[in-house]
């Protein structure tokens, strides 16, 4: 959220502790591990925890039809031993039942390829169907949670333009025209913009525009290309800005992050309508070399300067991935390292981990091995292992006294 009075790099957050917690996934577990998993993040130091940004068909199992009660008591029970809940608005997955009864929301590739129900980010964000259907999913969890003091914040969305960056749908198509006539008012204006007079490329009316593709057949106009990703961006930004302004409506006292920093996307903008922006750390994508680790701190700093404070949403905690990929287990003490290198950053921060490895797409994606064992993806508790290696809030993260 914009403070115009003080720059954004300098902007603070309104925190008066450490936020130090895992990304969870309860709906993927039975009523005793779930209660192992509250006793282990209490053990821990946990004091926060995310969740339900997948489990859209858990909170609105048919169309309009809401139940927020597993969420509900996933919360009491996270409450009873200290730990706050971030909640997440869960519409980069949306649920079946949405994309059966509405084929043509989903994206377009650039081959023409319509996209299928599954993994996550499928349905495009641009289609006006989708988003009043985000709006609505958004609108039940915020009035349903407004009054809920262990709800403490939200995360929008989860990672914009992760996966797909681009679509070539007609909803798309129908909307960039929009954007193109907004800003160029007319269709000479659009021709000259674009230098249209080569290769005979000169539009007639804005009907005839369409998405830029690659190689067909050959290179596209550049200046089309970039009037067509500063669109894709405007689109994001307006998706994510519904989402906010509900978020706010029902509770200001929420702050409000987004776990970002991917191709694409304008996040001057984005963070605009943010507390803070936040950035995840998965350091094995990156090539092991030092310059790796360059472009990581550069990473952060970019982050920084659209936000000031910033968070970590997400750190990799284990050997995670997904077909194709798989990272390496993180060595002893290079948690921590990424850790501080994080924190040597912002004025505040916090920290997820994904607590229990997930059996399904992305699992192993990394798992707090801090405290417990993983055995064949299971806990077990090892006391030895929790009296050598603490996992509380380090020391060089504490606020100093006042």
């Amino acid at each position: 959220m914009e403070q115009p009075t003080t720059p954004r790099h300098h902007r603070p957050s309104r925190w008066n502790r450490f936020l130090f917690g895992v990304v969870y996934y309860p709906e993927h577990w039975t009523t005793n591990e779930r209660r192992d998993d509250v006793r282990l993040m209490a053990e821990a130091g946990v004091n926060t925890v995310r969740m339900a940004e997948f489990a859209w068909d858990r909170m609105e199992p048919e169309e309009g039809v809401f139940d927020f009660s597993f969420f509900d008591e996933a919360i009491r029970e996270l409450s009873a031993v200290g730990i706050s809940t971030v909640l997440c608005t869960p519409t980069a997955a949306p649920p079946r039942w949405l994309t059966e009864a509405h084929p043509d929301w989903l994206r377009v590739d650039a081959d023409g390829r319509t996209m299928v129900h599954g993994s996550r980010q499928h349905v495009c964000t641009t289609h006006p169907g989708f988003r009043e259907a985000s709006r609505r999913i958004t609108l039940a969890m915020a009035e349903h949670f407004s009054g809920n003091r262990d709800v403490i914040g939200w995360q929008t969305d989860n990672e914009l333009n992760c996966h797909f960056r681009e679509c070539h749908c007609e909803a798309c198509q129908s909307a960039f025209r929009q954007w193109l006539e907004a800003k160029h008012g007319g269709v000479a204006a659009l021709n000259a913009a674009w230098g249209t007079i080569f290769w005979s490329q000169t539009y007639d009316r804005f009907e005839q525009v369409r998405t830029p593709l690659i190689d067909r057949p050959t290179h596209p106009n550049p200046s089309q290309q970039l009037d067509y990703f500063r669109f894709l961006s405007d689109a994001v930004v307006s998706f994510h800005r519904d989402q906010t302004g509900i978020l706010r409506e029902a509770n200001r006292n929420w702050w409000i992050t987004h776990n970002g920093m991917f191709p694409r996307l304008d996040y001057w903008k984005l963070a605009g309508d943010l507390d803070f922006l936040g950035i995840d750390v998965y350091p094995g994508f990156a090539d092991k070399t030092p310059e790796a680790y360059a472009w990581a701190a550069c990473l952060f700093e970019d982050c920084r300067a659209v936000s000031g404070t910033f968070v970590v949403p997400e750190q990799q905690a284990g050997p995670g991935g997904q077909r194709p990929y798989l990272h390496r287990t993180p060595q002893p003490g290079q948690m921590r390292l990424w850790a501080g290198q994080a924190g040597c950053q912002p004025r505040d921060a916090f920290e997820t981990l994904l607590h229990r490895s997930l059996k399904d797409v992305e699992r192993l994606e990394g798992f707090l091995t801090l405290l417990p064992a993983i055995v064949k993806g299971e806990y077990k508790a090892q006391p030895s292992l929790a009296r050598t290696t603490t996992t509380r809030v380090p020391s060089e993260f504490q606020r100093p006294a006042a």
